[in-house]
């Protein structure tokens, strides 16, 4: 919307080459924040004929979605399906004045809200959206933040360098090869990246009787403790 930038975010760091379209040599810097303050979003897109509409292979709700989306009302499912259809629209190139309608849709549920302690903190407005990322069929899930709300609740927490290596076409779906040339875990007073000069890398030491388990996530290597708990590279 003309004069109020958001903050657009995903839950899935494989959505970004997608979403920014990259292409094959093309570089970019990946962020990961965590919210450190309990924020209130309003959702859209989590229904069956949004996800058919994406042709997702996505066959589940999410957990924090199920309580809300069983509506009782034929007239608020209808009302319900019309938006997540109408929010979760291709848009092909040249056609871009049918983000029209999204945008007018985001108008509506970034609307100011009954006032609310939260953490504390007294809470007049919806923090975002969250909705079915369009650019991987609904796979993973998109946020936009009012900026406000990114200086106040969300903390920056990494950085890593990335060039798209080769996109591998798998038919009905795309992978995008990454290298990572470059990664931060600081920053400075007014927000600088203090690159390494290096890509990401782990220092771990098992304690006796200790366990470290190495898997792929959202496609990079991770790993956690015997708690379960990420540990972060260095």
């Amino acid at each position: 919307m003309p004069s109020q930038p958001m903050f657009y975010c995903s839950t899935a760091r494989s959505s970004v080459p997608f979403e920014l379209r990259l292409a094959v040599g093309e570089k970019v810097a990946i962020s990961r924040w965590r919210v450190s303050e309990n924020i209130i979003v309003s959702n859209v897109g989590y229904t069956k004929a949004a996800f058919e509409q994406l042709s997702s292979q996505r066959t589940e709700m999410p957990n924090w979605i199920a309580a809300d989306n069983h509506l009782e009302d034929e007239r608020a499912r209808r009302i319900n399906d019309f938006l997540s259809l109408e929010f979760t629209k291709l848009v092909s190139d040249g056609r871009e004045f049918e983000y029209k309608r999204s945008i007018a849709i985001s108008r509506v549920l970034l609307q100011d809200i009954e006032p609310v302690i939260l953490s504390a903190r007294l809470v007049k407005r919806f923090a975002g959206i969250v909705y079915p990322a369009i650019a991987t069929k609904g796979h993973a899930d998109n946020i936009c933040i009012h900026p406000e709300f990114v200086d106040s609740s969300l903390k920056l927490e990494q950085a890593e360098f990335v060039q798209v290596r080769s996109i591998v076409d798998h038919g009905v779906w795309q992978e995008y090869k990454l290298d990572h040339l470059d990664f931060a875990n600081s920053f400075s007073p007014v927000g600088t990246i203090e690159w390494k000069g290096r890509p990401a890398r782990w220092n771990i030491v098992i304690p006796p009787g200790g366990r470290v388990t190495q898997s792929i996530e959202d496609g990079q290597t991770v790993y956690r403790d015997a708690q379960g708990e990420l540990i972060d590279p260095q």
